[in-house]
């Protein structure tokens, strides 16, 4: 059986436990910055400057552009973690936990937090018409009963979605060749 969800559960953690995610906001700024840059000041130092002026401004543009997304993340950080929303987060993963009991994973939001990867692997879906990039994440997640238990997290480059099921990574065995003497 397969849990589907819409965010990858370790960024999802980690919003919890660190009370804002860094990826996240610097999403958001960036979007922000490549909007005001290229719809607002660009054109309007385009029309304000003379060519000189104009022609050192783009000089310096990508300089200008990755400060300001600096400067607009740490403040979206900052708002993000003294807003409160992490607490979406934290109830993101009590109500994973409670669909991992479908599993027969006893765990709870709390114990999610402490969750991780100790696996990665890329596969090429070619089944359809265009070749498709799936990343497998082997998740450690502790459980209630001591123990951690393996969940297998999979996701198509590119989509929102994200499967998890019970799946440990296969081990794969080595041969040599035998020399009689």
């Amino acid at each position: 059986m397969k849990i589907i969800i819409n965010y990858d559960l370790l960024e999802r953690a980690a919003e919890a436990k660190h009370k804002f995610s860094l990826v996240k906001e610097t999403k958001r700024a960036v979007k922000f910055c490549a909007f005001f840059y290229s719809v607002i000041w660009t054109p309007y130092c385009a029309i304000t400057k003379d060519p000189i002026s104009f022609s050192h401004y783009l000089n310096t543009l990508p300089f200008n552009l990755l400060l300001s997304t600096g400067m607009i993340t740490l403040f979206y950080s900052f708002n993000t973690y003294f807003k409160g929303v992490s607490d979406l987060a934290f109830l993101d993963l009590h109500i994973l936990s409670k669909k991992l009991e479908s599993l027969n994973i006893n765990t709870n939001g709390d114990l999610l937090m402490d969750a991780y990867k100790y696996k990665t692997e890329y596969e090429i879906d070619s089944h359809s018409k265009i070749p498709l990039l799936v990343q497998k994440k082997y998740i450690n997640i502790p459980s209630n009963d001591d123990k951690e238990v393996s969940l297998l997290q999979e996701h198509v480059i590119g989509s929102h979605t994200y499967t998890l099921s019970k799946g440990k990574p296969s081990k794969q065995m080595a041969f040599k060749p035998a020399f009689s003497h």
